[in-house]
């Protein structure tokens, strides 16, 4: 019995330290999931908001919409990138000829006009535990299509 008395203390200082950087990288992946959900929501949210506005005849300019992002990115953000893209169809910005759909789809294709509204979000976020993973940059991008008929004709700025 006497034998055994320091092996419990070696295993603590071994399983211990193994323990603490599992729990770092629980807590860090958790942190890494939250700032993924708050930013997707609010991106989600201000284009879902933009969406109900082109109904009503309203849109913003990229500007607008890149100060409400900032706005719901609740101070995580590093950059807002907006970009407000005119398209003739949604055959032309999809890259397709006009008149001349897929013969073996039965879909058409509005042929008024779209915009292409592309939000893309860099958030602050430092990776705690750098030397595991590799240094690169966490983005989120999101994409709205609006039809341009209820537009007012100014279009989108």
């Amino acid at each position: 019995m006497r034998r055994e008395l320091g092996v419990a203390s070696i295993e603590l200082v071994i399983i211990l330290p193994l323990l603490l950087a599992l729990l770092l990288l629980v807590a860090d992946v958790l942190r890494v999931h939250l700032q993924y959900s708050t930013l997707e929501h609010g991106l989600r949210s201000v284009l879902r908001e933009l969406q109900a506005e082109s109904a009503a005849g309203r849109i913003p300019s990229a500007d607008g919409i890149r100060l409400r992002l900032q706005q719901r990115g609740r101070g995580e953000l590093d950059g807002v990138t907006v970009s407000v893209t005119p398209h003739v169809s949604l055959e032309a910005m999809l890259g397709q000829e006009e008149g001349s759909p897929d013969p073996a789809s039965e879909i058409r294709l509005p042929a008024d006009p779209v915009l292409e509204v592309t939000a893309r979000v860099r958030p602050r976020l430092q990776l705690t535990p750098s030397w595991l993973i590799d240094d690169r940059e966490l983005s989120y991008q999101s994409t709205l299509l609006l039809l341009t008929d209820r537009l007012p004709a100014g279009g989108a700025g």
